[in-house]
């Protein structure tokens, strides 16, 4: 359950919303579970809030702190988050399915079991984020940073990572089949038990990491 009275200030005035917090001493926000649907949240400080289960679908994130925010479980479907940061977010379980993540700084971020088909994740930053299980089913993930990022067991089918930088990307038993890898740049990632049958990217076999 939100704290009423976090929520109170937060719809009361947006643009204030950093001064508010200030001055009520609101270090962990906590909107736990709340419809913040019809909120402008761009460019807001919502640094260790609390968004558990919160319903974010279409909202406008644009240039917002989400650092160390947990969205555990929250339905950001469609949710525009260009340019934000998520370092050390957060998004276990969260629904993201066509969010839009262009540009936006994921690097150490929890994704597990997280829904993303059909994200735009291009010239994203994933390093060394957590995409365990993680289902990215045509997700656009074309120029993005995936260095040391863990993809075990995620659902890749389709997804274009094109030009991507791939550096002990660890795929062990994910799902790349028919996802397209040209022009990737490949150094030392983790394949062991992957299935990529039709997957777009010359002499895969090459890159295995035993």
């Amino acid at each position: 359950m939100a704290n009423s009275e976090h929520l109170k200030l937060l719809e009361k005035d947006v643009g204030q919303w950093e001064q508010l917090r200030q001055d009520h001493d609101i270090i962990n926000p906590d909107f736990t579970g709340a419809d913040l649907r019809k909120i402008d949240l761009s460019n807001v400080n919502l640094i260790n809030a609390n968004l558990a289960g919160a319903d974010l679908r279409e909202v406008n994130l644009i240039g917002a702190d989400l650092t160390g925010a947990n969205f555990d479980g929250a339905d950001l479907t469609e949710a525009n988050l260009i340019g934000t940061t998520c370092k050390k977010t957060n998004f276990r379980r969260a629904d993201l399915t066509r969010a839009r993540l262009h540009r936006t700084n994921l690097s150490e971020a929890n994704l597990t079991q997280g829904h993303l088909n059909e994200a735009d994740l291009s010239c994203a930053n994933l390093y060394q984020a957590d995409l365990l299980g993680a289902f990215l089913y045509r997700a656009n993930l074309y120029k993005a940073r995936l260095i040391e990022t863990h993809l075990i067991q995620a659902y890749l089918l389709e997804a274009d990572l094109r030009e991507a930088s791939l550096y002990q990307t660890d795929f062990r038993w994910a799902i790349l089949s028919k996802a397209n890898l040209q022009g990737a740049e490949i150094i030392e990632i983790i394949l062991d038990g992957a299935l990529y049958k039709n997957t777009i990217l010359d002499n895969l076999d090459n890159h295995f990491n035993n």
